[in-house]
Order: structure tokens, then sequence, then C-alpha cells
């Protein structure tokens, strides 16, 4: 199964070993480690418990060794096989790559539609997760129906060609930020003051800014 520390993981693992007891129970933790993550570090005892964890790096299999026997470093298949640089075209522009959580959406749209009209020569090309495209969103926060001109929606193309176009990422807890980063895009991360570390490139000790309002911005 996927691992992110959602209850229904346990109890997937609990559900095969009443029906296989020797059934091996992988865990495969794909996605950001946030700082305060909890349920997928904790272990609950063995009918529970996955049997190997794998990870996408070094860097989360140091971090998960200490909770769990066996960490086993697979990688992920959602970065580039090649390395990527902004491409020729590439200007003033900004990705914001919010995520499906809709109160998520709402606050970085919000900010997202301040700075566009507060600048208004700056594009902003927002690519919204698959599973909350703009359209649900919108008729869910009626407010973000006044879309600035300059808030573009992503059209299909790939977020590695949407972020080579990009001179900065702005961003709350989405991954898809890793592979804005690795396009050369220039990472803004968008944390309220009093709000919780969700930053999945936390560790990042140069160049990504945190900022905490338009003024920053």
């Amino acid at each position: 199964v996927t691992f992110e520390g959602h209850a229904w993981e346990r109890i997937a693992f609990h559900a095969a070993r009443s029906v296989r007891p020797d059934v091996l129970c992988i865990a495969y933790q794909h996605t950001v480690l946030f700082p305060g993550a909890h349920g997928v570090r904790r272990p609950l005892g063995a009918p529970y418990d996955p049997d190997v964890v794998l990870t996408t790096g070094e860097v989360n299999r140091a971090r998960l060794e200490a909770d769990w026997p066996r960490v086993v470093v697979y990688g992920s298949h959602r970065r580039a096989a090649v390395p990527l640089e902004p491409a020729a075209d590439a200007s003033d522009r900004v990705l914001v790559v919010p995520e499906g959580l809709p109160s998520e959406c709402a606050v970085l749209c919000d900010l997202t539609w301040a700075l566009a009209r507060r600048c208004p020569d700056v594009e902003f090309l927002a690519r919204f997760h698959p599973v909350l495209p703009f359209e649900r969103l919108a008729r869910m926060v009626p407010r973000l129906r006044e879309r600035p001109a300059n808030v573009v929606l992503s059209a299909g193309s790939s977020l590695a060609t949407d972020a080579r176009r990009c001179r900065w990422t702005l961003y709350r807890g989405s991954s898809a930020v890793f592979q804005t980063v690795l396009a050369g895009a220039r990472p803004l991360h968008f944390r309220r003051p009093g709000d919780p570390d969700i930053d999945p490139l936390a560790p990042m000790d140069g160049w990504r800014e945190v900022v905490g309002s338009a003024d920053d911005v």
C-alpha cells in the first residue's frame, strides 16, 4: 500500500494478515514527510505495522530508520529522467501549485488573486490538483470566480513544461514543488503566522523564500 500515515493503511495490513498470516506487507512512503509527521512514523504493533517500508530517497530513509526496522530506498517515479532547465522563453511568470484540499486551495488562491491585482504585468499560471480542478473549487468557494485576467489556468501541459516557463513557484504543501525546483523555478512558500510547518522543502537552507503575506511576495 501507499504509506502516508492514514488509518486505513494499517487496517489493510491487519485485514490481509487475518486472511493469510504469511502475507508480506510493504508500505511505500511515496510522498512528502513533513516535519511534524506522526502517523507514518508510529508503530502500532505487529498486526498493523508494515514488514518493509519503501521510501523515496536517502533523506527520508535516515528519518524513518529510527521508527522501522527495515527501510529500503525505492525512489520516486515522478521525477524527470533527465535534469530540467528553464525554457528559452521563461519570463516573469509565477507557477501556483495548490494541493487537492479545498481549504488549502482557497488560502493559496486568495493570495494569488490579491497578488495578481497588485502586479498586473505578472502572469500567474495556476496548476490545480487533478482531484480538485478549478471549476469544482469555484463552485465550493464562490469568491474565487472573480479571477483576475492575469491568472491563467494550466491547460493540459505537463508539470515539467509549466515549471520550465516560470521564474518562481508559489506553494504551501504540494510535493509538485520538487519538480518545479528541478526545472529552475525559485520556490516561494506561503506560511501565515501561526500555521504549522507543511513545507515539503523545509530542510532546504538556501534559495527558497518563506512568505507570510502579499507584501512579502
